[in-house]
């Protein structure tokens, strides 16, 4: 358990409880066991009460927080048995896993009397937060990480590995199809009650009432259930296998290539056939009972080596599955190019209207354990255009891809990476949150400055916020990595970028340490050429009545002379050449920033201009020949925004989007893992 924002100190512990529904039945599995590992100090005042089982589920042990990033170890494994209705087709039913974050709300100190108190007397507790975990296609196993979150007010994570291995199927029999009315009445009227026959009844429901079968229906019966269970028995051998070299006897192997039932079995009586098939899932189910036991026994006392290979498969899976989502275009020049393609927006757009209307699309397999919610639905989900410009001659797809790039266990090891997060005009550090959790979720070693020093200040001078800014990260680097930083990255949204780069020439002194420049929605070539009219109305508004300086430096009317003005001048200040990766983030649906200048292009409007498309251009010049990268990422999102409100009516919503979709900060460090890495 890794506490990302938790609002609250207190004593937490997790509920869990697994269901599937059938109609409007809820069934629940039954809990029948729990292992638990027992902490490396036995003292941990975080640790406060043993796990224990419930009737409908079983509660972790309770662990107190009391601040950010702590991380606690519950190493616990709950087994559950479920037994779930089967028909005839197979037809899949989702299994759900209901995880409850249960809370009390506890004050003062703890020492040895209080958890002595708490364990003799425990508190009431209140459920904090709720999540669900779908468990798709059991049938077929089911052997998946996934790191647990809650919502926006209790972003945690709950590292957990779910594991489903079908064991057996029983028979339920109910009345014989063969009955008739008047049988069923004189069974009811008979004193004593007739015994069923097992294998009549098996046989009228494998074989439709069939007194012989052919070879065919014996091998499809056979295949159904034995050869399934057979097939998830070496499946789960292998992926022990798989996990370390070293893999444990497994009591009991059946053979790997068993023949078939149809070459066994001279009669093909129904009836006889359905002994052989009941006699057979028996053996079989008494092999996987043992072969469980192993399973477990093997996850409790490898549990580290288990997580590290499906940590990695998750990442690989979580990768593809947001590339569903992703375009990428690879595009080799000599110097980065600045005349852009007049219709690319236009194009993403119908892009993107197309690829939600697609079959495929909206029916995208699901991962075989998800998060509910974790993913939009499809017909909201963004699209993202990753548009690489390179001075390489190599134009080719193959992105280099370490499925180990993310993980989600703290690791202290090596030197720091310090995320510095700029929040926009009339912004606040709040604004950066989402941004900051989602990077802590992958990556729990990376220090996180939400910047707080220009809040209240964004109508001033840019200069001076760019100061500011710098001796703001100076100070925390002091204070919090004097000698263990070894990269820093820079992320901004809006007026944040120019933030940035203002702040820039300031910190000369961590320039071999600069990692990635990116930008969300950040004016860097100002509103010479916008597109809304409100928007420009309202600019006029604020500079003329409320003397908001920082928007006449946007709008290049704090000086008369252009060239002198402050975001003329600002092309030209040091500070972009020290970065590695330099990424622009935009959306053509954001008319608070315009798209070409969020994305440094020169559009058509500049370049026919007589007047002032001189002077942009040069700035995009001067900007664009600064940077020591080989490859420049333009990354344009395309939200699917739903609402019809004054945001949405004066273009506002995407510009906030871009703070507030998780979606797309997920992917934008999945296709660009090495700019966090």
């Amino acid at each position: 358990f890794r506490n990302i924002d938790l609002f609250q100190q207190g004593i937490y512990y997790l509920n869990f409880q697994i269901y599937h529904q059938q109609g409007e039945q809820v069934f629940y599995a039954a809990p029948y066991n729990i292992l638990c590992k027992e902490a490396t100090n036995s003292k941990d005042v975080h640790l406060i009460s043993p796990a224990q089982p419930e009737e409908l589920g079983f509660s972790s042990r309770s662990f107190l927080i009391k601040y950010c990033d702590e991380e606690i170890d519950i190493n616990e494994i709950g087994v559950f048995r479920c037994e779930v209705e089967l028909s005839q087709d197979f037809e899949i039913i989702p299994i759900t896993v209901e995880v409850n974050l249960m809370f009390h709300d506890f004050v003062g100190r703890i020492d040895q009397t209080t958890l002595d108190n708490f364990r003799n007397s425990p508190p009431g507790f209140v459920c904090a937060s709720s999540t669900q975990v779908h468990l798709w296609n059991i049938m077929e196993g089911v052997n998946q990480f996934w790191p647990i979150n809650f919502d926006e007010l209790h972003t945690c994570l709950v590292n957990t590995s779910f594991h489903g291995v079908l064991i057996d199927f029983r028979f339920r029999p109910k009345p014989q199809l063969s009955f008739g009315q008047e049988q069923l009445q004189s069974l009811k009227q008979t004193s004593k009650p007739q015994e069923l026959d097992i294998s009549e009844c098996l046989a009228e429901y494998l074989f439709h009432q069939k007194k012989e079968a052919s070879t065919q229906e014996i091998d499809s019966v056979y295949n159904s259930y034995i050869k399934r269970m057979l097939f998830i028995h070496k499946k789960n051998k292998q992926l022990m296998e798989t996990w370390t070299q070293k893999c444990p006897k497994v009591p009991g192997s059946p053979n790997e290539k068993p023949s078939l039932l149809s070459d066994k079995v001279e009669i093909r009586d129904t009836k006889v056939v359905a002994e052989l098939i009941l006699q057979e899932i028996q053996e079989v189910a008494v092999l996987m009972h043992k072969f469980v036991a192993t399973f477990i026994d093997f996850i409790y006392n490898s549990h580290k080596i288990v997580n590290a290979h499906l940590q990695a498969e998750f990442n690989e899976t979580l990768k593809d599955k947001l590339g569903e989502s992703i375009f990428r275009d690879v595009k080799s020049v000599k110097e980065f190019a600045l005349t852009s393609d007049s219709e690319i927006g236009n194009r993403h757009r119908v892009v993107s209207r197309t690829v939600r209307k697609n079959p495929y699309y909206k029916n995208i397999t699901p991962m075989p354990a998800m998060q509910v919610n974790y993913f939009p639905e499809r017909k909201e989900h963004p699209i993202l255009f990753h548009d690489v410009v390179t001075k390489n001659s190599d134009t080719s797809l193959s992105l280099t891809w370490d499925p180990k790039c993310f993980s989600y266990i703290q690791n202290n090891t090596g030197g720091k990476h310090l995320y510095v997060l700029v929040h926009g005009f009339q912004g606040n550090a709040f604004d950066m949150r989402m941004m900051r959790n989602s990077i802590l979720m992958l990556k729990p070693n990376a220090l996180i400055l939400c910047s707080h020093m220009n809040e209240g200040e964004t109508d001033g001078d840019i200069r001076e916020m760019g100061i500011t800014l710098s001796q703001e990260v100076t100070n925390y680097i002091l204070d919090f990595c004097p000698r263990d930083l070894k990269k820093i990255s820079f992320i901004g949204h809006s007026l944040g970028g120019l933030i940035i780069r203002a702040a820039l020439p300031h910190l000369v002194q961590y320039s071999d340490k600069m990692h990635t420049f990116m930008t969300f929605s950040s004016p860097h070539l100002g509103y010479m050429y916008n597109s809304s009219k409100l928007v420009d109305a309202g600019m006029w508004f604020l500079k003329k009545w409320k003397k908001v300086k920082s928007l006449k430096q946007l709008t290049m009317a704090d000086s008369s002379v252009l060239e002198e003005t402050f975001l003329y001048q600002l092309s030209s200040y040091p500070g972009l050449e020290f970065f590695k990766y330099v990424a622009l983030v935009s959306s053509m649906q954001d008319n608070y920033s315009p798209f070409e200048s969020s994305r440094i292009e020169v559009g058509p409007k500049a370049s026919t201009d007589p007047n002032k498309g001189r002077l942009y251009i040069k700035m995009a010049t001067n900007i664009l020949s600064s940077l020591a990268v080989n490859k420049l990422y333009r990354l344009d999102v395309n939200f699917k925004i739903q609402k019809k409100n004054f945001d949405n009516w004066i273009g506002r919503a995407a510009h906030i989007k871009m703070l507030e979709c998780e979606t797309t900060m997920k992917m934008i460090m999945y296709a660009c893992p090495e700019l966090i890495e």
